[in-house]
C-alpha cells in the first residue's frame, strides 16, 4: 500500500522544509533491558508499514547522514541494554557504587535515531522514524533511568483506518506511559531548523488539531505529564490510574469521544477523523475539547517553553489551548 504526499507546508526555494503529516508519537516508561524484544517487535511492523519508503539515517553516535538500512533501528532496540551501569552486586561499597553511577551518568550521552524518506538527505519527509532517548539520573539502582519516544510519521492521505490500526497495535507491544496520534508535522533536525520550527509555530497557532510534536529537551517533564490529545490519545498504566485518582474513575465513552483499549493502554478517539480546526474562523474539534477534558489532570499546563520562535507565554497558550471553548 503506498499513498502520495500532499505538497510541503514549507519550502525554502526547492527545499522541503515541513510536511503535515499523520503521526503517531509514544512516550515510553524507562527503558528496560527487557525492552530490547519490545522494540524489536515494534521494528517488525515499522519495517512492514513504511521500510520500503526510508532512504536516509542519522544515528547520534555517528554524526552524519546515511543511507538507510533496516538494521539501523538495532541502534534503538539494542539501546536498553546500554543501560546497565555494572552487574547488580558488583559493587558493594555504597560510596563506590555511587561514584560508579554518577560517572556512567556523565559519560553516557543521549541516544537519537532518525530516519526520513526524502529523495536527498536534507531535505524533510512525510516519512519518518524517531527514537530517542535521554538520561535523567541513576537513582541508585545498576540500571540508568532513561525514558524514551518512538516517533513515526507518514503522509496525511495514508487511510486512515490502516494508520489506526497500526498506531494500535504498535502502541499494545510498548510498556507506554502515554501516546497521541494524529494530524502533526514532519522536518529534518538538521536542515533549516529555524525555518521549520517558525512554519510550526505559525501553522498550530491557528490549527489547534496538530500536535507540534516537541520533545527533545522536556522528556522529564512530558515522562509525568502528556503534551496534548491528539485524534487518538493513549495512556499507560501508570497515568491511568493517576488520572483515575484524580477524576474517581477513568473516562468512558460519549457522543463525542470513544473509549477503548489497545492492550492494556486505554484509548480515547476524538471523533471520526482526525481535525486541524482553525482558531481564525473559531473552528475547535469539539471532540478534542473533550478529550481534552477527560484527561486534564494528566496534560500538561505550564512549566515548558519550546524555545525559538515560542515563549513561555505562548507555549502555555498552546498548552491549553482545548480549554477555551468556542462552540
Amino acid at each position: 500500500m503506498t499513498s502520495a504526499a500532499p505538497p510541503p507546508l514549507c519550502t525554502s526555494g526547492a527545499t522541503p522544509v515541513l510536511h503535515g503529516v499523520l503521526g503517531a508519537v509514544f512516550h515510553l516508561e524507562a527503558l528496560l533491558p527487557e525492552d530490547e524484544a519490545r522494540l524489536e517487535q515494534v521494528h517488525l511492523k515499522v519495517l512492514d508499514w513504511m521500510g520500503g519508503e526510508l532512504r536516509w539515517t542519522l544515528n547520534s553516535r555517528i554524526g552524519q547522514e546515511e543511507p538507510f538500512e533496516p538494521a539501523d533501528l538495532a541502534f534503538a532496540s539494542a539501546y536498553p541494554a546500554s543501560l546497565a551501569v555494572v552487574p547488580h552486586g558488583q559493587i558493594q561499597d555504597p560510596e563506590a557504587f555511587r561514584l560508579a553511577l554518577e560517572f556512567n551518568v556523565r559519560r553516557r550521552a543521549d541516544m537519537g535515531l532518525a530516519c526520513h524518506g526524502a529523495a536527498r538527505r536534507l531535505w524533510a519527509s512525510p516519512w519518518s522514524y524517531r527514537f530517542y532517548a535521554e538520561i535523567v539520573g541513576s537513582d541508585d539502582t545498576p540500571q540508568l533511568i532513561a525514558p524514551a519516544v518512538l516517533r513515526l510519521t507518514v503522509p496525511s492521505t495514508w487511510p486512515l483506518d490502516d494508520f489506526a490500526r497500526r498506531t494500535l497495535e504498535i502502541a499494545a507491544l510498548l510498556r507506554l506511559r502515554w501516546g497521541a496520534a494524529g494530524l502533526t508535522y514532519s522536518a529534518w533536525e538538521t536542515q533549516l531548523h529555524a525555518e521549520a520550527m517558525q512554519a510550526i509555530y505559525a501553522h498550530a497557532r491557528r490549527h489547534p488539531g496538530y500536535d507540534v510534536g516537541l520533545y527533545v529537551a522536556w522528556m522529564e517533564e512530558l515522562h509525568d505529564r502528556l503534551r496534548t490529545v491528539n485524534w487518538l490519545t493513549l495512556l499507560g498504566r501508570g497515568l491511568q490510574d493517576e488520572l483515575a485518582q484524580a477524576r474517581g474513575r477513568l473516562p468512558e465513552s460519549d457522543d463525542l469521544v470513544t473509549t477503548f483499549r489497545a492492550g492494556e493502554h486505554l484509548v480515547l478517539r476524538a471523533g471520526p477523523q482526525p481535525e486541524a480546526g482553525d482558531h481564525n474562523r473559531l473552528r475547535i474539534p469539539p471532540a478534542y475539547v473533550r478529550a481534552d477534558e477527560m484527561v486534564r489532570p494528566v496534560r500538561a499546563a505550564e512549566g515548558l517553553n519550546f524555545y525559538e520562535a515560542w515563549t513561555e507565554s505562548t507555549t502555555t497558550q498552546w498548552l491549553r489551548r482545548f480549554e477555551k471553548r468556542l462552540f
